[in-house]
């Protein structure tokens, strides 16, 4: 799409945009499909990683309270299961998503567990985004 746009062809850069639209929503479709049986059948695990994927497609199609919704799940689903790993980059996005609603200080707040998280698995990854967001986030909000 951006090639489209530099090169001067909106037209094609609009069909570039609806291909992707119609991509999510057929994404979406499949997760929301996908959760709907793990939780029928109470398949935590997979519930968790449906959700997580969804967090990403509702992302993507604009919908922050549903993003922030499937996050929770995902965090929530996380934490039960033991998954810290999972737990940091969930609560990661959970923060992010918070700040996108203007929810600054529940923001914060959610962003200092993943760092505290991730330095306990001595995870350079988990340690470099948490710390990236958390610090972007007390930037941001001032």
């Amino acid at each position: 799409m951006l090639f489209a746009v530099l090169a001067g062809d909106e037209s094609l850069a609009v069909h570039a945009f609806a291909d992707a639209v119609a991509f999510y929503e057929q994404a979406l479709a499949a997760g929301e499909a996908s959760l709907r049986l793990a939780k029928a059948q109470n398949l935590r695990e997979q519930m968790t990683y449906a959700a997580n994927d969804l967090v990403y497609v509702y992302m993507a199609l604009g919908n922050n309270r549903r993003t922030a919704e499937m996050e929770e799940l995902a965090t929530d689903l996380w934490r039960e299961l033991g998954n810290q790993p999972m737990l940091t980059d969930s609560l990661v996005n959970l923060a992010s998503t918070k700040a996108l609603m203007g929810a600054f200080d529940e923001a914060l707040a959610i962003a200092e567990e993943p760092l505290t998280i991730s330095q306990s698995l001595d995870k350079t990854n988990g340690r470099s985004l948490s710390a990236f967001s958390s610090r972007y986030l007390s930037i941001v909000v001032g």
